[in-house]
């Protein structure tokens, strides 16, 4: 039977808003809520609600409750892994048929997406995959909820003093405002495709605030505003709470982002679904304070009541020095960028009372922690062995002998993805495109770690070519699941627009590494003990560059005169001149399959894979005519 509408977060504090208008506005058979807590069903059933039971971090969870659901309300997840579930819900809402999806955003820069606020970033990147979905969907860019204005002030009712690093101006709603407008704006239906933005019409400001606490309840509470750095300072030094330093540094970024002007964007739509004017925020907040004089909403009451986390543990803190670099931090302990750095992670101190393992050593890029049922060791290799058989034929940039457990985390992920669907198994591939998406939003969260585009990277920097073999491969899947053909890209299909951002990024990378330039690879991988090694390094790159080669002719548009450019841009040309090295050779050696053979090989012949520096006119950018024989027969014998 078909449900109208399934209401997630029904537990938190605007999904119980929402529930309550549609228990007293809508025919209860039409209706159900759904919550990550199964021990909620009998709350919900002694309301005579229908419930449903959905792990967001269990793909086949959401794809049963989300089955024949018309409209669903995606109210957005507080976990660590938000991405990654939020992922996973887009991917079951796709699968399960779901109509249109009304997902709860956050109001941070109004109608743009270039909002630097760190709460806001999972957000945006889910709207792009909704976007990118192919679903019907509808953003809803909630305000900033009144109830939590003494977060923001970082203000407690025994204070005379409330000390910001800036002030500026909030458009604060009302949350059971909000729940009954995002309610009625479900059942209206409409406004598909679209980001719309809930608010009042009106702004406070921090020093308005501070007066209505005064007019209101008779106190005398000054406002101070002081430089970002002394108030950092002086929020370490004169902290009674113990809070930790974090805190202050998440006030102060959010600051930051106010007194830039990304909250006081406002529109009519909120009062022309309510059918009424909003509450303003300074009703709103005298209405607090004459309610309850001593009003206060901590952070740990507000993820309490609003998200429903009872763990403060559940909640991510960026690092220092991520906090420092106004950079995303992944957590820890330590972060994956303090490790990768070789520096210390202040994450580290608050784990110290609880023994760990020592940490890996540092790799370029990490994969999301949540994975999919076939990551089981023996699934794993069944399908890497699947990936090495049918993939790898067409495709051999990976030199499959020195394959090991010793590579790097992304590059199995990727390669699992493809083994996965070439296994032609529905259910393995079900699992492919989770894991596919998943590892997309690990890959476009840490763009720092790899995109050499946006960091101070030269040529003489190392070259994370395992990073990159993974990125190629997540956009070979994308071109081979968006209907390219199964294993050659010949169909010349158009990219999803952050895929083909993905590819523009790793070809500027590439050019700014240096890595098209023989003499290059030969300075970073000819200095082996034993040549053979290094011999294989250097064939990984070459086939690397021209498998990129290859897949930037698939998907861009090819011009004789200034090479393959991807649709639309200019600086992610890569032309026939750029492959400044010789074709790639074959010999026992690379076509190894096996750990012995492999390293039979590098040792038996050393003669025959001694490094030479072949004369420019043995580049294939010297000649259209190899060009075109590896482009074309890829790779050469």
């Amino acid at each position: 039977m078909t449900l109208k509408y399934l209401i997630t977060g029904a537990t938190g504090g605007l999904g119980q808003q929402v529930l309550n208008y549609f228990v007293e506005n809508v025919a209860s058979c039409e209706f159900a809520a759904a919550s990550s807590n199964a021990n909620n069903k009998k709350l919900f059933e002694e309301r005579r609600i229908a419930f449903r039971h959905v792990n967001y971090d269990d793909l086949h969870s959401l794809q049963t409750g989300f089955r024949e659901v018309e409209n669903l309300l995606f109210i957005s997840t507080s976990s660590a892994t938000r991405s990654e579930q939020h992922a996973r819900v887009i991917m079951a809402a796709k699968t399960s048929g779901v109509k249109h999806v009304w997902y709860t955003s956050l109001a941070f820069g109004g109608f743009t997406d270039d909002s630097k606020a760190p709460v806001q970033q999972d957000h945006l990147l889910t709207e792009r995959l909704l976007k990118e979905s192919g679903l019907t969907f509808t953003s809803i860019r909630e305000g900033i909820y009144a109830e939590c204005f003494t977060v923001f002030l970082d203000w407690y009712p025994d204070r005379t003093t409330v000390t910001l690093p800036a002030d500026g101006e909030v458009a604060y709603a009302q949350r059971a405002e909000l729940g009954e407008a995002t309610a009625r704006i479900m059942i209206r239906g409409g406004y598909e495709n679209q980001i719309v933005l809930f608010t009042p019409e009106e702004t406070i400001t921090a020093k308005e605030i501070v007066d209505i606490i005064n007019e209101t309840t008779g106190r005398q509470v000054k406002l101070n505003v002081i430089p970002r750095e002394k108030y950092l300072q002086l929020s370490g030094a004169d902290n009674p709470r113990g809070k930790p330093k974090e805190h202050f540094q998440m006030i102060a970024t959010m600051w930051d982002e106010i007194s830039a002007g990304s909250l006081l964007t406002t529109d009519p739509l909120m009062r022309e679904i309510l059918g009424r004017k909003p509450t303003t925020p300074q009703d709103a907040v005298k209405k607090l304070l004459k309610e309850n004089r001593d009003y206060v909403d901590t952070l740990r009451r507000h993820m309490q009541n609003v998200h429903g986390v009872n763990d403060m543990s559940d909640i991510k803190h960026a690092c220092t020095h991520c906090r420092k670099q106004k950079s995303r931090c992944q957590g820890g302990p330590p972060c994956n960028k303090c490790l990768r750095r070789g520096i210390h992670c202040s994450l580290e101190r608050r784990a110290e009372p609880h023994p760990a393992e020592p940490p890996d050593p540092p790799r370029m890029l990490q994969p999301p922690p949540a994975q999919p049922e076939a990551d089981d060791s023996d699934q794993e290799s069944h399908y890497i062995g699947i990936y090495f058989n049918v993939f790898h034929p067409r495709w051999p940039f990976v030199h499959q002998g020195s394959f090991g457990n010793h590579e790097a985390p992304l590059l199995v992920k990727s390669m699992l993805v493809l083994g996965l669907w070439m296994s032609k198994q529905r259910k393995a591939q079900s699992k492919a495109i989770d894991l596919h998406n998943v590892l997309g939003l690990a890959i476009r969260q840490q763009t720092d770690a790899w995109d050499a585009s946006i960091a101070d990277a030269t040529s003489t920097c190392k070259w994370p070519i395992s990073t990159y073999q993974a990125i190629l491969l997540h956009i070979i899947f994308a071109g081979l699941y968006r209907g390219g053909g199964e294993l050659d890209i010949d169909l010349k299909p158009s990219l999803a627009p952050a895929d083909a951002d993905l590819l523009e990024r790793l070809v500027i990378s590439c050019k700014k590494l240096g890595m098209f330039y023989y003499p290059n690879i030969l300075e970073h991988y000819s200095n082996s003990i034993l040549p053979g090694f290094s011999w294989v390094s250097i064939e990984d790159v070459k086939r690397f560059n021209l498998a990129l080669f290859k897949v930037c002719r698939a998907f861009g548009i090819l011009d004789k005169e200034e090479g393959i450019i991807m649709p639309g841009t200019t600086s992610g040309r890569l032309r026939a001149c750029d492959l400044q090295f010789p074709p790639p050779k074959n010999s026992p050696l690379w076509n190894a399959v096996t750990k012995d053979e492999w390293e039979s090989a590098a040792t038996a012949d050393m003669d025959r894979h001694s490094i030479y520096d072949p004369l420019p006119q043995e580049w294939i950018s010297n000649s259209a005519d190899i060009v075109e024989l590896v482009v074309t027969g890829f790779p050469l014998d």
